[in-house]
């Protein structure tokens, strides 16, 4: 299936990219990684991160029965993309590729508790 971009998928960008930009962007991810002091959470600041989880992007990905937002990888791609264009560290993408993995492998009992874990809007 080839990876077409759309208007939603550029629209989605441009969400991302205003939110990233919103937060300081590359210069805000490089101060929150300089300044942190030893031992203390480096990856990401706090208000950024409970904007993500409001988002639903944690479920962008997983199907509406289990919670999600029934979209699926290229959406989820593009997302990570802005994420990545800012140097945003952070649990974004092990959260998300642990859930893709589940959503797609594991037991019906698996998805039921996990990805509904990863949709806190539900």
């Amino acid at each position: 299936m080839p990876l077409a971009i759309t208007e939603d998928h550029r629209a989605l960008a441009d969400v991302a990219k205003v939110m990233v930009a919103g937060r300081g962007g590359t210069e805000c991810a490089r101060r929150i990684l300089l300044d942190a002091p030893a031992g203390g959470r480096w990856w990401l600041d706090d208000a950024l991160w409970k904007e993500i989880i409001s988002t639903g992007w944690l479920g962008l990905h997983i199907e509406e029965r289990f919670g999600g937002q029934g979209y699926g990888l290229p959406e989820l791609t593009i997302v990570l993309e802005q994420l990545g264009r800012a140097a945003i560290g952070g649990p974004f993408l092990p959260t998300v590729a642990a859930s893709s993995v589940i959503a797609e492998a594991g037991t019906e009992e698996q998805r039921e508790r996990w990805c509904r874990a990863w949709c806190p809007a539900t």
